[in-house]
């Protein structure tokens, strides 16, 4: 029994000599130094990174206000993945009650391709209609396709303004002139 409390004895003082030494200030503290910046390196390595974005939505109660949310999305070096992940977060909706949403949920990204200082954005047609009702008869969309896209467009500008954008609905430009076969 006397052999056991003196090997704890021991094994007590020999732990307190060890954190004597390591709490000499020309020890601790950089060893904390160090333990800080390993601890901040791991976290910010098992984490993505994230910018912030300002999404542009209208305003509910007034019919020609914009109102700006902020949003994270993640951050590329890619200049058409964050145009996507931008008009992805768009089409979702806002996450306030003083804005309205830009289109139907079923609304969608179909691509989004850089090319030179140029970023094509397409988003399905889904945008021009409003929800489907029964009989294939749809309600009219939230926002009008013009300004929808305009919203778009301003959002993309905002955050990228180093190119030019180009939105297309289903693979073609909109044209918002009255066509020569209408007449």
């Amino acid at each position: 029994m006397s052999s056991v409390k003196r090997s704890l004895g021991s094994v007590f003082s020999s732990a307190r000599a060890a954190l004597n030494i390591a709490l000499r200030p020309r020890i601790f503290w950089p060893g904390l130094l160090i333990a800080a910046f390993i601890v901040s390196a791991a976290v910010s390595f098992s984490f993505p990174s994230r910018r912030a974005t300002v999404l542009w939505f209208p305003e509910a109660t007034s019919e020609g206000g914009a109102r700006a949310e902020l949003r994270y999305i993640r951050s590329d070096r890619d200049a058409a993945r964050t145009a996507a992940s931008i008009v992805e977060e768009m089409l979702l909706g806002p996450l306030v009650p003083t804005s309205r949403p830009i289109s139907v949920p079923s609304a969608r990204l179909i691509s989004s391709i850089r090319s030179d200082k140029t970023l094509y954005v397409d988003v399905s047609s889904d945008i021009l209609f409003g929800r489907l009702k029964s009989a294939d008869v749809y309600d009219s969309p939230p926002l009008q396709p013009r300004a929808a896209l305009a919203f778009i467009d301003r959002t993309l500008r905002w955050n990228l303004p180093l190119y030019k954008i180009v939105i297309t609905v289903g693979g073609n430009e909109p044209s918002w002139e009255p066509s020569l076969m209408a007449k």
